[in-house]
């Protein structure tokens, strides 16, 4: 498995700014950042998501979106 950079700055109380990778994640809505003694950290990203294209063989129903507000849950 590849190696992934994660790079979480702030400026203060807003201003948060997530980099994967070199590249900046638009539309954060919230995030959660997570370790367990003997385990790799884990984050969890909320993204605004107004144009969604899903591709492979689960298709996502649209009033899934709308009960889950707008996110699609990637595990």
């Amino acid at each position: 498995m590849k190696r992934v950079s994660v790079s979480i700055t702030t400026n203060g109380v807003c201003g948060t700014e997530i980099t994967i990778n070199g590249k900046v994640l638009d539309g954060v809505r919230e995030f959660h950042f997570s370790q367990k003694a003997g385990e790799l950290p884990q984050l969890s990203v909320s993204l605004r998501a107004t144009d969604v294209v899903a591709n492979g063989t689960e298709v996502y129903e649209s009033n899934h979106l709308e009960k889950n507000g707008g996110c699609i849950d990637v595990i």
